[in-house]
Protein backbone atom coordinates (compact mmCIF):
# COMPACT_ATOMS: atom_id res chain seq x y z
CA UNK A 1 0.00 0.00 0.00
CA UNK A 2 1.25 3.31 -1.13
CA UNK A 3 1.28 6.59 1.00
CA UNK A 4 -1.53 8.20 -0.50
CA UNK A 5 -3.39 4.84 -0.56
CA UNK A 6 -2.66 4.89 3.54
CA UNK A 7 -4.14 8.16 3.36
CA UNK A 8 -7.58 7.48 1.57
CA UNK A 9 -7.87 4.14 3.63
CA UNK A 10 -7.50 6.38 6.97
CA UNK A 11 -9.41 9.19 6.16
CA UNK A 12 -12.13 6.84 4.58
CA UNK A 13 -12.12 4.40 7.84
CA UNK A 14 -12.89 7.71 9.58
CA UNK A 15 -16.13 8.13 7.31
CA UNK A 16 -14.89 11.48 6.44
CA UNK A 17 -15.21 12.96 2.66
CA UNK A 18 -12.15 14.61 0.76
CA UNK A 19 -13.74 18.09 1.85
CA UNK A 20 -14.33 17.27 5.68
CA UNK A 21 -10.65 15.98 6.10
CA UNK A 22 -9.35 18.83 3.78
CA UNK A 23 -10.73 21.33 6.61
CA UNK A 24 -9.53 19.22 9.32
CA UNK A 25 -5.83 19.17 8.31
CA UNK A 26 -6.37 22.42 6.43
CA UNK A 27 -5.51 21.66 3.25
CA UNK A 28 -6.90 21.95 -0.18
CA UNK A 29 -9.39 19.11 -1.35
CA UNK A 30 -6.89 18.81 -4.44
CA UNK A 31 -4.58 18.44 -2.56
CA UNK A 32 -5.81 15.49 -0.86
CA UNK A 33 -6.57 14.20 -4.17
CA UNK A 34 -3.32 14.37 -5.64
CA UNK A 35 -1.73 12.83 -2.06
CA UNK A 36 -3.82 9.71 -2.38
CA UNK A 37 -3.51 9.49 -5.98
CA UNK A 38 0.48 9.53 -5.22
CA UNK A 39 0.55 12.37 -7.67
CA UNK A 40 2.33 14.76 -5.25
CA UNK A 41 4.03 14.26 -2.03
CA UNK A 42 2.45 15.46 1.06
CA UNK A 43 4.62 18.50 2.61
CA UNK A 44 5.85 18.40 6.34
CA UNK A 45 2.53 20.46 7.32
CA UNK A 46 0.09 18.45 5.97
CA UNK A 47 1.68 15.95 8.27
CA UNK A 48 2.29 17.89 11.31
CA UNK A 49 -1.29 18.67 10.83
CA UNK A 50 -2.83 15.22 10.07
CA UNK A 51 -0.72 13.83 13.46
CA UNK A 52 -1.81 16.81 15.43
CA UNK A 53 -5.72 16.43 14.63
CA UNK A 54 -6.06 12.56 14.88
CA UNK A 55 -3.62 11.87 17.85
CA UNK A 56 -4.45 7.80 17.75
CA UNK A 57 -2.86 7.75 14.25
CA UNK A 58 0.58 5.50 14.13
CA UNK A 59 3.02 7.74 12.35
CA UNK A 60 4.93 4.98 11.47
CA UNK A 61 1.77 3.01 9.90
CA UNK A 62 1.26 5.95 7.93
CA UNK A 63 4.83 6.76 6.87
CA UNK A 64 5.88 3.30 6.05
CA UNK A 65 2.99 0.66 6.22
CA UNK A 66 4.59 -0.79 9.12
CA UNK A 67 2.68 -1.49 12.53
CA UNK A 68 -0.71 -0.78 13.32
CA UNK A 69 -2.98 1.87 11.77
CA UNK A 70 -3.25 3.46 15.33
CA UNK A 71 -2.36 3.44 18.85
CA UNK A 72 -5.54 2.50 19.48
CA UNK A 73 -5.03 -1.06 17.83
CA UNK A 74 -1.67 -1.86 20.25
CA UNK A 75 -3.57 -3.64 22.90
CA UNK A 76 -1.43 -4.13 26.12
CA UNK A 77 1.24 -1.16 24.69
CA UNK A 78 1.71 2.36 26.57
CA UNK A 79 -0.67 4.60 24.56
CA UNK A 80 0.91 7.93 23.34
CA UNK A 81 -0.15 10.58 20.92
CA UNK A 82 1.05 10.62 17.77
CA UNK A 83 2.75 14.17 18.07
CA UNK A 84 4.85 12.51 21.26
CA UNK A 85 5.63 9.42 19.01
CA UNK A 86 7.16 11.83 16.30
CA UNK A 87 9.19 13.90 19.12
CA UNK A 88 10.89 10.48 19.76
CA UNK A 89 14.73 9.90 18.44
CA UNK A 90 13.80 6.82 16.24
CA UNK A 91 11.41 8.47 13.61
CA UNK A 92 14.09 11.34 13.61
CA UNK A 93 15.46 9.87 9.73
CA UNK A 94 11.50 9.61 8.96
CA UNK A 95 11.03 13.19 9.67
CA UNK A 96 14.59 14.35 8.03
CA UNK A 97 13.45 11.71 4.89
CA UNK A 98 9.73 13.53 4.39
CA UNK A 99 12.37 17.52 4.46
CA UNK A 100 14.04 15.73 2.23
CA UNK A 101 11.01 14.61 -0.07
CA UNK A 102 9.41 18.10 0.62
CA UNK A 103 13.15 19.55 -1.11
CA UNK A 104 12.93 17.52 -4.24
CA UNK A 105 9.23 18.37 -4.75
CA UNK A 106 10.44 21.86 -4.97
CA UNK A 107 13.16 21.06 -7.28
CA UNK A 108 11.41 19.04 -9.80
CA UNK A 109 7.87 21.45 -9.97
CA UNK A 110 11.15 23.88 -10.69
CA UNK A 111 13.13 21.75 -13.14
CA UNK A 112 9.68 21.43 -15.01
CA UNK A 113 8.71 24.60 -14.81
CA UNK A 114 12.09 25.61 -16.72
CA UNK A 115 11.56 22.94 -19.18
CA UNK A 116 8.14 24.18 -19.83
CA UNK A 117 9.80 28.02 -20.17
CA UNK A 118 12.25 26.21 -22.60
CA UNK A 119 9.93 24.56 -24.76
CA UNK A 120 7.68 27.71 -25.20
CA UNK A 121 10.79 29.64 -27.07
Amino acid sequence: MTVGQRIKHFREGKKLSVTDFAQLVKVSERNVYNYEADKTSPHTSFWESLFTVFEELNPKWMLTGKGNISFEDDLGEVQEPATAYLRREELTDLVRLIDRVKDLTRKVDQLELEVKMLKEE
